[in-house]
């Protein structure tokens, strides 16, 4: 074991055998540690099957690590340490350990990459909770009332499950900065994502989006926007007010056109048109603002009125 200032870490991959550490080697490396201040176990890809009810005696236990391992449930005497920080990413769980809603000073929880369908009710207990992953699971639905006591959260990473619908208290998370809710199936845009005020990322990317709606436009600390890969056929002109924008990825999706005031606001009044191929990534003429545009078919209404993008132009964007 090897010890750090004041937290203790504890790495117990020295023990590992083929078949994994067994419980009376955990039992034994957790009798040196318990007496230490402020514990931290690492229990990483260890074939882990489950864990042993002698964590609880763990009195000081902050984190806590078992990704990579084989575990379909957790001990009620978790309930029993102070963790700040649970892994337990890429295991065989189903659904949420119910001891994780006893876990009340949780600040961090990985669950990522297991085959959990739903998440508990009783998470809505975690209020410390900062951070929140459970990215690549089977996650159908977000219900708000998940949400109802998680104030102080601030990362949201959902990617990678089958979601189709978010409950509308998730606008209640004031202080969420990061929302990734990529490669889902999400049709529309909730209208409750549109209320997080202090959103710094936010990605759609990869569901099965049409429009976006034109609250998005309240999303006023919005730094970066990934809406790629989606059936997106035409954008608000409110993108235009999102003045802390530096870069947002609209390629591959539907769009023919963009709204007059964008094309004002981010080129000068010049139209995007297939003319000529367009950049991987355009810059705005205000020179902070990145679009991604390939893989959409734009195209003049109407060649009367419509000013194709000069060469110019595309020249000028590209030199950016």
């Amino acid at each position: 074991a090897e010890y750090m200032g004041t937290s203790r870490f504890v790495d117990t991959r020295t023990q590992r055998s083929k078949m994994g550490l067994t419980d009376w080697q955990i039992e034994d490396k957790i009798m040196e540690i318990e007496k230490k201040k402020s514990i931290e176990v690492k229990l990483s890809r260890q074939s882990l099957t489950h864990l042993p009810n002698v964590f609880g005696r763990l009195s000081l236990l902050t984190k806590l690590f078992l990704y990579g391992n084989q575990l379909t449930d957790l001990p009620s005497s978790l309930a029993q340490c102070p963790l700040k920080e649970l892994n337990l990413g890429n295991n065989k769980f189903t659904s949420v350990p119910s001891v994780v809603s006893s876990l009340t000073q949780l600040e961090e929880l990985w669950i990522d990459d297991n085959q959990i369908s739903g998440l508990s009710d009783g998470m809505s207990n975690l209020s410390l909770l900062k951070r929140l992953v459970f990215s690549g699971n089977h996650v159908q639905k977000l219900p708000g009332h998940v949400f109802r006591g998680m104030k102080t959260l601030s990362v949201l990473l959902a990617d990678r499950n089958q979601i189709s619908s978010v409950g509308d208290e998730i606008g209640t998370l004031q202080e969420l900065k990061k929302l990734d809710l990529r490669s889902n199936q999400l049709t529309s845009i909730p209208l409750s994502i549109c209320r997080l005020v202090h959103l710094e990322l936010l990605v759609l990317s990869s569901n099965r989006l049409t429009t976006i709606p034109q609250e998005i436009g309240s999303l006023l600390s919005l730094q970066v926007l990934y809406l790629n890969s989606n059936i997106i056929c035409s954008v608000p002109a409110e993108l235009g007010a999102l003045k802390s924008l530096t870069k947002i990825a609209l390629q591959n999706n539907a769009l023919t056109h963009l709204p007059a005031e964008l094309e004002i606001e981010w080129f000068e009044g010049n139209r995007v048109c297939n003319d000529e191929k367009i950049p991987e990534v355009v810059k705005a003429c205000n020179g902070r603002l990145e679009i991604c545009l390939q893989g959409n078919t734009f195209s003049p209404h109407d060649e009367l009125s419509l000013t194709p993008l000069s060469q110019q132009l595309i020249k000028k964007m590209r030199r950016a």
